[in-house]
């Protein structure tokens, strides 16, 4: 009788642990992926929603749309308002949405300039003057945003209506 293992035996463990290696990579590099995929689709979502509430509640401020400052209707728009500093401060101010680049940008009155988005891509930002009745008026927002992490793209498309204020 001798002790040890046979070379089939060798063999055969090596060829089971081989395959459970190769289970537990894949499974990790699954793991991996998907973490990284909804990363992206949270960093889009976040930005994208905030963005469009802020633009939707500088429209909601606003007086009227300047149409000679504005793009409407086509990509990439450009969108021009006559409105206030806030709902507390009836201060008259200018405000232009635009997009430089991948950035979506906000114009203020005096000519400061802010990013509202970051580290993703905005696309196909189209502006739409609504106009009901020769009292009120309202402006229909949309855009994709967009993130490319690697291998992994990650697209949303935002939608917003908002009535302008007094023109209700």
């Amino acid at each position: 009788m001798t002790k040890g293992f046979s070379l089939l035996e060798i063999i055969i463990y090596i060829t089971i642990l081989t395959m459970m290696l190769a289970v537990v990579t894949n499974s990790s590099i699954l793991l991996s992926s998907s973490f990284v995929r909804a990363r992206i689709s949270k960093e889009v979502s976040n930005q994208g929603r905030s963005a469009m509430e802020r633009m939707m509640r500088e429209v909601r401020l606003a007086s009227e749309i300047v149409e000679d400052g504005s793009v409407l209707g086509t990509s990439p728009g450009t969108l021009k308002l006559n409105t206030v500093i806030s709902s507390s401060d009836d201060t008259p101010q200018t405000l232009e949405f635009f997009v430089r680049g991948p950035d979506l940008i906000i114009k203020e009155g005096g000519g400061q300039e802010r990013t509202l988005t970051s580290g993703i891509k905005i696309t196909n930002l189209v502006f739409y003057k609504i106009t009901a009745s020769s009292t009120s008026q309202g402006a229909k927002i949309e855009f994709t945003a967009e993130k490319t992490n690697g291998k992994y793209t990650y697209s949303g498309d935002f939608s917003g209506t908002a009535v302008l204020r007094g023109s209700y």
